[in-house]
């Protein structure tokens, strides 16, 4: 793997990695009228961002919603120039790179279309792996970052995850990681749970040039191989 394996960054994607949240709500919303639905609104959209995208179709039966997500998800693939990098995001995978961090992606999308966003923004050289949440539990889950250490083949001693939604800080806090909020504004902190028993177990950051600082002050106080 050429990597350290005492040290892991686990990214989640969509919000985090990449600013994909125009395609997710224009493919939603053709999704939606292609099944007969009304177009949700911003606010909506907003709320559904990083969940599984049956919610998206939560009117439908439940043979129809899952076709509408198969839909959904051949429109994502068929927009990927939608999707941009986020800003600070090649700088600090290049950071990263080169202090020899091993580097994984945790999603709720499946692995291919995962994998097919990531090639789309220049990403995928720098991933030692991508996890998508088919066959797991998604997040608040832990499943998605027990089954990247699975397939690394190694435990991390030092490991650090960092999302831009409450799920992702309580499934990378309840698997033993030092989470990280990526957020410019205060949403979803009113969350009760959150607040009262993981708010001590996480930091938050309002762009990725901010957590390249705090990944520079972390490293530069543990013993590297």
């Amino acid at each position: 793997m050429g990597t350290n394996s005492n040290e892991l960054v686990v990214f989640d994607l969509d919000g985090t990695l990449v600013d994909s949240a125009h395609q997710i709500s224009v493919t939603t919303n053709e999704t939606r009228r292609l099944f007969g639905l009304s177009p949700a609104n911003s606010r909506q959209l907003q709320s559904w961002f990083g969940k599984h995208p049956e919610i998206f179709f939560s009117e439908l039966s439940s043979e129809d919603n899952g076709l509408a997500v198969n839909s959904f998800r051949t429109a994502l693939s068929e927009s990927l120039h939608l999707v941009k990098p986020s800003l600070g995001a090649h700088n600090l995978l290049d950071y990263l790179k080169g202090m020899n961090v091993a580097l994984a992606v945790a999603t709720t999308k499946p692995s291919w279309l995962a994998e097919s966003v990531i090639r789309e923004v220049g990403m995928s050289t720098y991933f030692d792996h991508v996890q998508g949440s088919e066959g797991l539990n998604p997040k608040p889950s832990t499943d998605v970052f027990e089954k990247v250490e699975e397939s690394l083949g190694f435990s991390p001693k030092f490991k650090f995850a960092i999302g831009d939604r409450i799920s992702d800080m309580k499934a990378s806090v309840s698997a033993g990681y030092r989470s990280t909020l990526l957020s410019s504004w205060f949403r979803e902190l009113n969350d009760e749970e959150f607040s009262f028993m993981l708010a001590t177990k996480y930091k938050r950051v309002g762009s990725l040039s901010q957590y390249q600082e705090y990944l520079n002050r972390q490293f530069s106080r543990m013993p590297r191989n």
